[in-house]
């Protein structure tokens, strides 16, 4: 199972649906990634895009959630604070 998030920027912060949440730290979390990618934006100077691929998030990371007004629940993933996770840094390529 995957979950795709990005980013213009390198965020520190990342938020996830509560269904998104609740899937990521079910039965199945041993088998759930958490793909994050950022540094999307064209204008960012010396911010290379990347990729980070974080297996079981659930279990890697201390989160918190919040519930808004409207009664959506989010929980805010600081980025930074897995435990574990593989880094890509990709590369830009102009062709004329």
């Amino acid at each position: 199972m995957i979950e795709l998030k990005s980013s213009g920027v390198d965020a520190q912060v990342q938020a996830m649906s509560w269904n998104e949440w609740k899937t990521a730290g079910g039965e199945l979390r041993s088998h759930f990634w958490l793909y994050l990618v950022g540094n999307l934006r064209a204008d960012l100077e010396n911010a290379p895009p990347f990729v980070r691929a974080v297996q079981d998030p659930f279990g890697t990371l201390a989160s918190s959630k919040s519930e808004d007004v409207i009664r959506k629940r989010t929980v805010q993933l600081r980025v930074r604070e897995f435990a574990a996770a593989d880094q890509l840094t990709l590369e830009m390529r102009h062709e004329c």
